[in-house]
């Protein structure tokens, strides 16, 4: 797969991974509960970690990665 073909695959899960991240960790900072920095690190951290399962899942990256 060359690599803009990889982007654009990739590029696709982005709004699964979105919802997924706002479903666990609300709209925003202030709705969570939490401060911003938190809300930030824990909204990335999982938004990152789907984006990862779901490349694993389509077959984008390799199961062990």
């Amino acid at each position: 797969m060359r690599e803009n073909q990889y982007e654009a695959a990739r590029n696709k899960l982005i709004p699964e991974a979105e919802q997924y991240a706002y479903a666990q960790h609300g709209p925003r900072p202030d709705a969570a509960g939490v401060d911003r920095d938190t809300w930030v690190q824990k909204w990335n951290r999982t938004f990152l970690q789907r984006m990862d399962y779901l490349a694993r899942e389509t077959g984008l990256i390799a199961k062990g990665v």
